[in-house]
């Protein structure tokens, strides 16, 4: 399955099957002080969107995740951090399923495999491509055929994932830009 993102900003878009039906949207408000990621999906009977997960972004203590009006965590009991690179910690968690996956933190993206024995990518983002050097496509993300009947917990820790790795990316950009200016100094 692809999700073809209507913009490019995983946080807050709206998610289109290939047929361009609508069927997941995402809007994330607030920055640093109460900052909050509304995830909403398609409800085939009612022809509508419902809320079905939300995430309260904290600074100083743990992130919240929930799923419904049932089911509610902490990021720190969900997720577990593995590994460490420049480009951020991985995080595994054990899914409605009983397995483990590992989102893996990359340069410009973060992929989802399953922890068994091949290392099974599941879920893979693909930046949006302008047509210079190869063929123009818009952002989308690909869903291995086992993982649809999770779509929703995709969603979920996709989301929760890519804000991380987009306050990664600012506080890098960030160092840089000092670093820069303190080295133009006299």
């Amino acid at each position: 399955m692809k999700l073809i993102l209507e913009n490019d900003t995983p946080c807050n878009t709206r998610y289109t099957d290939e047929t361009g039906r609508i069927l997941y949207q995402v809007s994330t408000s607030g920055k640093y002080i109460k900052c909050k990621a509304n995830l909403e999906k398609l409800d085939l009977r009612q022809g509508k969107f419902i809320p079905f997960a939300s995430i309260d972004f904290h600074n100083f203590k743990d992130d919240v995740l929930r799923i419904g009006q049932n089911w509610e965590t902490k990021s720190g009991d969900f997720f577990r951090k593995k590994g460490f690179s420049f480009y951020g910690r991985d995080r595994i968690f054990t899914a409605p399923d009983g397995k483990e996956y590992r989102w893996e933190m990359q340069a410009d993206r973060a992929e989802l495999y399953m922890m068994d024995e091949a290392k099974t990518r599941i879920v893979r983002y693909h930046r949006k491509k302008y047509g210079i050097f190869h063929d123009k496509a818009p952002a989308s993300l690909e869903i291995e055929p086992c993982a649809e009947g999770m779509m929703d917990v995709i969603m979920l820790t996709y989301i929760y994932i890519e804000y991380l790795r987009n306050e990664r990316d600012e506080a890098n950009s960030k160092i840089a830009a000092g670093n820069i200016k303190d080295s133009m100094k006299p």
